[in-house]
C-alpha cells in the first residue's frame, strides 16, 4: 500500500490522540513503561515520512504548515511546562485545594500541548523530537527554494 501525504496526516493525528490517552495514565513501571517510550518515540514516525514525502514532491505549502505546526508544539510545550513549573508558588498565594486543582489543570494542558513528551515519561524525548521536526522542515523548506 503506497501511503500517501493525507494518510500520514491521518495516522499522525491518530498517534496524537493515542499519545494524548496514554499520558493521562499513572507513572508506569518496567515494560509498560518502555512501551510507552516506544509509542513516544514512533509518534515521530508519520512526520519524519511526511517530511520526506513533501521534500520529494516539492509541495512547499504543506512543508510549511509542517513547520508552523512544529513551532507552535515547541512554543506551547516550552510555554506550558514553564508555567507548570511556576505554578509551585501558587500555594503561597491561594488555598492548598484550590492551588493543587489549578497545578492538576495546567498539568493536563500541558499533556495536551506535548502530547508524546508525557506519554514517553522522558521528556527530553519529545522536546527533542519536536525541535528534530521543527528543524528538518526548515531545512527542507529552503533545500527546496535553492533547487529552484
Amino acid at each position: 500500500m503506497k501511503l500517501n501525504k493525507y494518510i500520514l496526516f491521518a495516522i499522525w493525528i491518530g498517534m496524537y490522540i493515542l499519545c494524548a490517552v496514554l499520558g493521562f495514565l499513572p507513572p508506569q513501571e518496567g515494560g509498560n513503561k518502555w512501551l510507552l517510550v516506544i509509542i513516544a518515540l514512533l509518534f515521530f514516525l508519520p512526520p519524519a515520512l511526511l517530511l520526506w514525502k513533501l521534500w520529494k514532491d516539492r509541495d512547499e505549502k504543506l512543508l510549511k504548515l509542517m513547520q508552523r505546526i512544529a513551532l507552535i508544539a515547541v512554543i506551547a510545550t516550552v510555554t506550558a511546562l514553564v508555567v507548570n513549573l511556576l505554578s509551585v508558588a501558587l500555594i503561597i498565594v491561594m488555598p492548598e485545594e484550590q492551588a493543587l486543582i489549578f497545578g492538576d489543570v495546567l498539568y493536563d494542558i500541558l499533556i495536551l500541548v506535548s502530547t508524546p513528551m508525557v506519554c514517553g515519561q522522558y521528556w527530553g524525548i519529545g522536546l527533542v523530537g519536536w525541535v528534530a521536526l521543527l528543524w528538518s522542515c526548515v531545512f527542507a523548506r529552503q533545500a527546496l527554494k535553492k533547487g529552484k
